[in-house]
């Protein structure tokens, strides 16, 4: 543990005069409560650095001492990475330790507002352009929960974000750190064969090489075949051949491409990681119509036993 007197222009200025004691080392919290005097200088930044078997890493946060009560502010329930393609939900919890009006008995009302910025280096400093918040969010910036709708923040930055509660007399201050979860990146997808007839032909599909820290992975193959006609949604387009998954590989009989399009349509694979940030990658296949021969009845049978053993949605 450390801690570093923000205030005083010296750089690095140690906090007090060594009046209170720094937690043991291996400590995971330090209560300083009681060690905390009004006459102690303003911005206090206090940080933990953690080793582990030859990595480390340092957190910091900073604390104000002012000689009057603040309300107490915090913002819970921060998760450890956020899906860019979906909401990011901070609920604050905040209360006042002034004294109830003493006429009417009632607490001071409390006032909200909300900042954020992006993160371009460890300090993450407030920068002099303004951050939009507002822009992105689907919440007023003076309400006690603040939504980001989904696609508003960039994948794989970091975002400050600042609650400030004033009940009339004081400002309490809250600020966390929101990580923006990136897609597995790296895999292909193959099928095998890439040509073959409707029907009676099995592809086999198979994602490769997918990488991601935050596992497991999770595949979920369709197929994509133009609309015929206009106003048709692209959720329409697509046919699942499997749920998710974590199953990297899928067998499959396939529908039989458009003859306007030389039988040809798209094999796509959605890959998922554990957080639910997930890309998408796909490889074309060609799909002629099965043409029935004097044998069909064997045909007819073979192809009822493959759909009975099998747990794939088309096939069955």
């Amino acid at each position: 543990w450390s801690c570093t007197n923000v205030s005083v222009p010296t750089a690095h200025a140690a906090c007090w005069d060594g009046s209170f004691s720094f937690p043991k080392v291996g400590s995971l919290t330090w209560n300083l409560t009681s060690q905390l005097r009004v006459s102690d200088p303003g911005l206090l930044r206090f940080s933990v650095l953690l080793l582990s078997n030859g990595r480390n890493d340092t957190a910091t946060v900073n604390v104000e001492i002012v000689a009057i009560p603040i309300p107490s502010v915090s913002i819970v329930d921060v998760q450890s990475k956020y899906s860019p393609s979906k909401r990011v939900v901070l609920q604050s919890a905040a209360s006042s330790t002034t004294e109830p009006n003493e006429n009417s008995g009632v607490m001071p009302a409390l006032s909200y507002s909300w900042h954020a910025w992006p993160c371009f280096d460890f300090a993450c400093d407030e920068p002099q352009t303004p951050f939009d918040l507002l822009a992105r969010t689907s919440t007023p910036l003076d309400n006690r929960i603040l939504v980001v709708r989904p696609n508003m923040l960039e994948a794989g930055s970091t975002y400050r974000f600042r609650l400030e509660v004033h009940d009339g007399i004081a400002t309490g201050i809250c600020q966390v750190d929101v990580v923006l979860n990136v897609a597995p990146t790296g895999g292909t997808l193959t099928v095998e064969p890439d040509e073959g007839l409707a029907v009676t032909d099995t592809f086999q599909l198979a994602a490769a090489d997918w990488t991601d820290e935050d596992i497991p992975l999770t595949y979920r193959f369709f197929y994509s075949m133009p609309a015929q006609g206009a106003g048709v949604a692209l959720s329409d387009r697509q046919t699942p051949l499997t749920e998710a998954s974590v199953a990297a590989t899928t067998s499959s009989i396939l529908a039989v491409g458009r003859e306007s399009l030389n039988y040809t349509y798209t094999l796509v694979v959605s890959v998922s990681d554990a957080f639910d940030a997930s890309t998408q990658a796909s490889t074309p296949v060609i799909v002629q119509p099965y043409v029935p021969a004097a044998n069909i009845a064997e045909d007819a049978g073979n192809l009822l036993a493959a759909a009975a053993t099998s747990d794939n949605v088309q096939a069955t």
